[in-house]
């Protein structure tokens, strides 16, 4: 499904969107959002690929949040059964907030050519700068992305099993080269507006 809407339009609903997802606290809501959203994907046709690592960052970090959550209902109730309930109750609602803002930042990627919205920044007079920051963070999310996929199929190739991805050593070899990596793009981007003359004037 192609989205008829012009590409101001996808701008200002998934912006709408993502303001929405960011405030709204009742958990039905944040569900139904859920639920949307998916529908959404799977008329949008997004790349299964896309998808499925979308699925697998986002459900990694599971067991490892459900922890935190329920230490913290720990503190808060004083015993371990109250406390995990407490957490678990305060994490579906978190997790799946999450969820809808990533998957809400690949649908509009998916369907709006960044040359596009790059033209469409510069109609609406926003100054060159902060379209490219802007540029920059709409475009994090799938950047890393592709990161982690280059990651794991590079571990896979030297014998890291698809099982051992969620043990404390399997998560600890995607972790490091993707945090290298993103030092490494971060580096490049400051040289690459540096020489471009964005950097900030020098005070005398």
């Amino acid at each position: 499904m192609t989205w008829r809407l012009p590409v101001q339009g996808r701008l200002v609903v998934f912006l709408g969107a993502s303001l929405a997802l960011s405030v709204v606290q009742a958990p039905w809501l944040l569900y139904g959002a859920a639920g949307v959203l998916c529908l959404l994907a799977c008329r949008q046709r997004l790349p299964r690929r896309m998808a499925r690592l979308l699925a697998w960052t986002t459900l990694m970090p599971l067991p490892w949040m459900a922890v935190l959550f329920v230490l913290a209902g720990r503190e808060a109730t004083g015993t371990w059964s109250a406390g995990a309930v407490w957490g678990l109750v305060r994490l579906a609602p978190y997790g799946t907030r999450i969820g809808c803002l990533m998957l809400a930042n690949l649908m509009f990627l998916n369907a709006t050519p960044l040359p596009e919205l790059m033209a469409v920044l510069r109609r609406l007079a926003i100054p060159d700068r902060i379209a490219l920051f802007l540029m920059t963070l709409i475009r994090f999310l799938p950047s890393v992305l592709q990161e982690v996929r280059r990651v794991v199929e590079a571990q896979r190739c030297r014998g890291l099993e698809r099982r051992r991805l969620l043990t404390p050593s399997g998560l600890l070899a995607l972790a490091v080269p993707l945090f290298l990596a993103q030092i490494q793009k971060s580096h490049d981007l400051a040289l690459s507006l540096e020489i471009r003359g964005y950097a900030s004037s020098k005070q005398p």
